[in-house]
């Protein structure tokens, strides 16, 4: 192929790239002052302007705005963000979602990139640390195995991490063993293991959606988990559980920093 006819191959049009995303999600408790920020830059023929598109829990994306040349800092407050939606701040929930699409014009034309941004309403919230744990097994009257481990206790700590957007894993720290471990150390209390193939694992997560805690999927075996009890007294939250195969427990986090729990609850 000659150099012509190898310009008849050349790429036409462009992309557009996100990252530095800071703050977000919309913050529920503060609607008039929330925002969300990002960098735009672009990859493929040079972009002469970036029209930011916006939708509302999956309806039909209108135009925000547009800005000028090839990359930039966007940052978008949530009475912006409803502007031309026909909204108003006292329709927005949390849980609702808005997502940001961007089009690039290039030379070759207009363009939809396939990058888009989904930003969730939800509230602040701080679980992640490491605390002082003790489990405590509970029967379910279920006729299982595991109705004769009520009573059994077993103390270490528990870790919550927070994997972003308020969904957070738990972790049982037993000596110099770290497990994933969403029955929250009521395994081990009962089953004495220490394998983590031998712990829920499955897709398990629990969600702090303004202070409302929830399980989500299932663990390996198909279970689904909920939640019994969650009572914050003080330095001192007790999360209560069982599952649909008759397990379930209650476990003690006790914070050593100086401060209280929040005031929790299940959803």
């Amino acid at each position: 192929i000659n150099k012509a006819e190898d310009n008849l191959f050349d790429k036409k049009g462009a992309i557009v790239t996100i990252s530095n995303v800071v703050g977000g999600f919309f913050n529920l408790t503060d609607k008039e002052n929330t925002s969300v920020s990002f960098d735009l830059a672009s990859v493929g023929e040079a972009v002469s302007a970036i029209e930011i598109l916006k939708s509302y829990n999956g309806g039909a994306p209108v135009s925000h705005s547009v800005l000028s040349g090839d990359a930039g800092t966007v940052t978008i407050s949530l009475v912006d963000a409803i502007q031309g939606l026909g909204l108003s701040l006292d329709d927005i929930n949390v849980g609702d979602k808005f997502n940001f699409s961007f089009r690039p014009t290039t030379a070759g034309g207009v363009f939809k990139s396939g990058k888009s941004l989904t930003v969730d309403v939800s509230c602040p919230t701080a679980l992640e640390g490491i605390y002082d744990a003790v489990a405590t097994n509970t029967s379910q009257g279920a006729g299982i195995g595991w109705d004769d481990c009520a009573g059994n206790t077993w103390t270490g700590q528990i870790e919550i991490v927070n994997k972003g957007a308020g969904v957070y894993e738990f972790y049982s720290i037993d000596g110099e063993n770290r497990f994933l471990d969403l029955s929250l150390g009521n395994f081990i209390a009962c089953y004495g293991t220490d394998l983590q193939d031998n712990m829920p694992n499955g897709t398990l997560t629990v969600t702090d959606i303004c202070n409302m805690l929830t399980f989500n999927g299932t663990s390996q075996w198909g279970e689904v988990y909920s939640f019994n009890k969650v009572e914050a007294n003080g330095n001192q939250l007790t999360l209560g559980w069982t599952n649909d195969y008759g397990e379930g427990g209650q476990t003690v986090l006790t914070r050593t920093d100086g401060t209280d729990w929040p005031n929790l609850t299940k959803g």
